[in-house]
């Protein structure tokens, strides 16, 4: 069942004058609803997505929405979803935030909706670890991996270890190759070996099959974000 808090406020709905046909007013909303649902709120956020719908530059006399009439609309959207909001509580804890915040502690990072795909987590997850203790890897899941939660209740994640966290650098950096993947599979094997119990003692499930080219499924997940 869906989460009270991913569920559209009474009369959510395309305005009826943009002309919209059923199919495209229903993938209107749902790309508007999902916006909010990431707690966006900054109107570019919204017409990146809404680009196909919007009037072509090249061709201003074919149809479309403006980006004035996408900005009314969003602007009412949100103001309506921070009533909803208030009514519901403010944003509940998600069992896999919990989880993350007690992987913390053992100095597994944990990271949601971070950057727009897993080339770009990939890269950026590094320089996310703080002094606050020894950060020994990493579990998170990107921006296009969010769109699939409050639908399915489900995402992926990428997952990987910091092996600076094992060995030093002036020890690593003379290894082969070979050495170094055969040590940073076991430490990631090893370190989800740890990681997966806690994400199940959350209520999360987890579907992997120990193999490290295979994002790790999760089930039974929610994200609350507010705007």
């Amino acid at each position: 069942m869906t989460h009270p808090w991913n569920v559209p406020f009474d009369g959510y709905a395309a305005p009826a004058d943009w002309n919209l046909d059923a199919e495209e007013s229903r993938e209107v909303e749902r790309i508007v609803w999902g916006t909010v649902l990431r707690g966006e709120t900054e109107i570019d956020s919204y017409l990146w997505r809404l680009e196909d719908y919007l009037v072509s530059e090249d061709h201003p006399d074919q149809g479309g929405l403006t980006e004035d009439q996408v900005e009314a609309f969003v602007s009412d959207v949100v103001a309506r979803r921070r009533e909803q909001q208030a009514d519901l509580g403010g944003a509940p804890t998600s069992a896999l935030s919990e989880a993350f915040e007690e992987l913390a502690g053992i100095g597994i990072l944990g990271r949601e909706d971070f950057t727009c795909c897993g080339t770009c987590l990939s890269a950026e997850i590094f320089d996310e670890r703080d002094e606050s203790r020894t950060w020994r890897g990493y579990l998170a899941y990107h921006q296009q991996d969010t769109d699939s939660i409050a639908s399915s209740g489900t995402t992926y994640l990428n997952y990987g270890t910091f092996l600076d966290a094992y060995i030093p650098f002036e020890e690593w950096e003379p290894m082969s190759d070979a050495d170094k993947e055969s040590m940073y599979e076991r430490t990631t094997v090893e370190l989800m070996r740890e990681a997966i119990p806690v994400l199940e003692r959350h209520g999360v499930e987890v579907v992997w099959d120990g193999d490290l080219a295979t994002r790790i499924l999760l089930r039974n997940v929610e994200r609350f974000s507010s705007v």
